[in-house]
């Protein structure tokens, strides 16, 4: 009888001993030898779902992961492209899909800064600046654009997009031009009567200004406190000379210098910018800096010089550009927020540098290496006169980050159709000018 009690006792005594020992290897150890809840919590290795809109031609994908999870091994990172086609608006939808379904999601991207207030919005992310508070993160100082909204923060800002212009230098060395390295709008037409060439189907014209965007506003991007045709506290701002003077500029180069594709043949024809530029069927095109490197299936035969965006007039001495680029946000439904937050703070700072097909809006990417990795990943990197392209990025000045009303893509559309019927003709720039007014002043009233 006592032989069996004491063995009961013995192996009471075990189970106690192994529950302690289990206890005891399953609770993080602190530097000073406290054992805390919280460290175990963060010893756990956690996954998060990252949806995007990329591929792995557009980058780094598969280096920047294995990276990040180098330097944070209880994070693991699923990749999750929603697109084959690299089309940001088709993630979008795919995106809202998920989100009303009721998806699994942490990390979220976006492509502008619009599509991200309308995220905001409907409450789609969380706000993280308790996480800024708790990392020491300020991003005003830290970051080239700022995208506070309702004082509050909703994410980081990673890809800058610098608007610049993109030149086919071997048409500008054929007219005897220099690549310019600081001019007006003015200029920029001159430019383009110089080097229009040939008439009927095989008439290379000298710009190509795209259409589908309020690109209509080419001089938008020269202001430096308002760059949108409604403003961050909802008035209308289309008021100002420079929205007029655009469709004007646009007008004489397209219909009366005839110098620049015209709006009929873009939408009957339903021109690709891309293949208007690479196949050397325009001399000049506007676009931004992702055009360093994100070319599509083309590879120039030719060599792509760059030249800062032009001043709206000779009497502003400074190359504003308006702020631009993509967001890294967290999902409200995220149920590993700080590890979340670890990813979009490492992937705006550290990782954009090492994707390697963008520049980056952290203050502290050294640019000239950032251009050297993003031109290195192109498909000939030969082809990119670098100095012409580091003289632009650097002559450009971040205008003050607006992030625009939810309803701007509905402000927009009416601008852009008002634009349309002048372009096209059938109707006088007074009014459009007034149409727009009226139009968009509704659109701001019907969404307050």
């Amino acid at each position: 009888m006592y032989s069996m009690k004491r063995k009961y006792s013995l192996l009471a005594i075990l189970l106690v001993v192994i529950m302690l020992v289990t206890a005891c290897s399953k609770t993080a150890t602190t530097p000073n030898g406290n054992n805390t809840g919280k460290e175990n919590k963060e010893s756990e290795v956690v996954t998060i779902k990252f949806m995007h809109w990329y591929n792995q031609k557009t980058g780094n994908w598969a280096e920047l992961i294995e990276e990040f999870e180098k330097e944070h091994p209880g994070i693991k990172v699923e990749s999750m492209p929603l697109v084959d086609n690299v089309s940001a608006v088709e993630y979008l939808k795919k995106l809202d899909l998920m989100t009303a379904a009721g998806d699994d999601m942490d990390v979220v991207a976006f492509h502008t800064y619009g599509e991200f207030a309308k995220r905001v919005e409907i409450g789609m992310l969380e706000p993280i600046d308790n996480l800024l508070s708790e990392n020491n993160v300020n991003v005003s100082e830290e970051y080239s654009n700022d995208i506070k909204i309702n004082d509050k923060y909703f994410g980081l800002p990673a890809k800058n997009v610098i608007p610049m212009i993109l030149l086919n230098k071997e048409h500008l060395d054929a007219a005897n031009l220099p690549v310019p390295t600081d001019w007006t709008w003015e200029e920029f037409a001159e430019y383009a009567k110089k080097l229009t060439e040939g008439e009927g189907a095989n008439k290379r014209y000298g710009t190509y200004l795209r259409d589908g965007y309020a690109h209509y506003a080419v001089m938008e991007t020269g202001m430096p406190d308002k760059n949108y045709i409604v403003n961050d506290d909802h008035t209308y701002y289309s008021d100002s000379p420079v929205y007029k003077n655009s469709l004007e500029l646009r007008n004489k180069i397209e219909n009366i210098d005839k110098s620049g594709v015209p709006l009929s043949e873009a939408i009957s024809q339903k021109l690709d910018y891309r293949q208007q530029f690479f196949n050397g069927k325009v001399s000049m095109m506007v676009a931004g800096s992702w055009l360093i490197s994100e070319w599509g299936e083309f590879v120039p035969d030719f060599t792509i010089a760059w030249a800062p965006y032009p001043r709206n007039s000779a009497e502003q001495k400074e190359v504003y550009i308006k702020p631009q680029g993509d967001v890294m946000s967290i999902s409200k439904k995220s149920k590993n927020k700080e590890a979340s937050f670890k990813f979009i703070r490492w992937f705006t700072t550290k990782g954009i540098d090492i994707l390697g097909s963008n520049l980056s809006s952290w203050k502290e990417s050294d640019v000239t290496s950032a251009v050297d990795k993003v031109i290195a990943s192109t498909k000939r990197p030969e082809a990119i006169d670098k100095a012409s392209l580091i003289h632009s990025i650097e002559k450009s000045i971040s205008a003050k980050t607006i992030i625009p009303p939810v309803y701007i893509t509905e402000a927009e559309k009416v601008y852009v159709n008002e634009a349309q019927l002048y372009l096209l003709g059938t109707q006088d720039i007074d009014t459009t000018m007034t149409n727009i007014k009226q139009k968009v002043e509704k659109v701001i009233n019907t969404n307050k």
